[in-house]
């Protein structure tokens, strides 16, 4: 079951636990499918807001929303940390997750192709050597694919695309950066859950998702650093092992700036220790 977030007011029927937080069920059916080339089949946008110091980059919010429309927004209240080569992951334990109709994704795709997302300038602002808050943006479609990361104060359509991207947040999620003004992009979303703080619940609902996406390595990801911040090393160990099968190494140059270059001996080190006895020497 999925909740939709719509263009009219989602019921629920009947009461959701936290485990399925974000697998809720809305009632609102999708409408009639429209013929259209959007979204693209390879359709990805992924928003984070970084915060950087000097040699270190840490995710504290992200947003990323695919060609099927489900969302996933979460804030991460601290990182597991490598400490051979400081390589961390974001422990998103604030997280929700939603499923916007087709025609609503359709919107979206369309928004940010026509606002020229594709010819943003990689760098965008001088503050990042700085420190501070930054954002980062990755955007797929037609198999073209851009990454832009942005500090200090910047103008124009990048400014312009994050306003669009606020429009589908949760209620009172936005992501800032200087130099954004003007009115906000009015929301048309109904239903749409907030974010709850629940390290075990976040795993739970990461876990939901990776039953329609499987080999999703950035679900995979996201559940394996919340397994290891609660401590349960069989999930963890578990999610590694799928992800070893899944991964495709990066190519020369990073998909995102500033990716970490993730071996499995990193996430091997990142495991929880055993909580007893291990005769499979896990």
């Amino acid at each position: 079951m999925t909740h939709h977030a719509n263009t009219g007011r989602a019921h629920l029927d009947r009461p959701i636990p936290w485990a399925l937080l974000a697998l809720l069920a809305g009632c609102a059916a999708d409408p009639a499918p429209v013929a259209s080339e959007w979204p693209p089949a390879d359709f990805r946008l992924v928003v984070e807001e970084l915060q950087e110091s000097v040699g270190d980059v840490q995710v504290r919010r992200r947003f990323a929303v695919g060609a099927d429309g489900v969302c996933v927004y979460g804030r991460a209240s601290s990182q597991v940390v490598d400490p051979q080569t400081a390589t961390s992951l974001p422990v998103f334990s604030s997280l929700c997750a939603y499923r916007l109709l087709a025609d609503n994704t359709r919107l979206l795709a369309r928004k940010l192709h026509r606002r020229g997302v594709l010819k943003l300038e990689s760098v965008q602002g001088d503050q990042r050597a700085t420190g501070g808050v930054s954002m980062r943006l990755f955007y797929r479609a037609f198999g073209c694919v851009k990454t832009v990361t942005s500090s200090g104060q910047i103008h124009g359509a990048m400014a312009q695309i994050l306003t669009i991207v606020n429009a589908y947040l949760p209620t009172g999620e936005l992501f800032r950066v200087a130099g954004m003004s003007g009115d906000p992009e009015p929301s048309t979303l109904r239903g749409v859950p907030d974010p709850v703080d629940d390290a075990v619940g976040a795993l739970g609902c990461y876990r939901e998702l990776l039953q329609e996406r499987p080999d999703d390595e950035e679900l995979l990801l996201g559940a394996f650093a919340l397994a290891c911040r609660t401590g349960d090393r069989g999930i963890a160990f578990d999610l590694l092992q799928r992800w070893n099968v899944a991964h495709q190494p990066l190519p020369a140059v990073a998909p995102q700036l500033d990716a970490p270059r993730l071996t499995p001996d990193i996430l091997m080190r990142l495991l929880p220790p055993p909580s007893g006895p291990d005769p499979g020497g896990r």
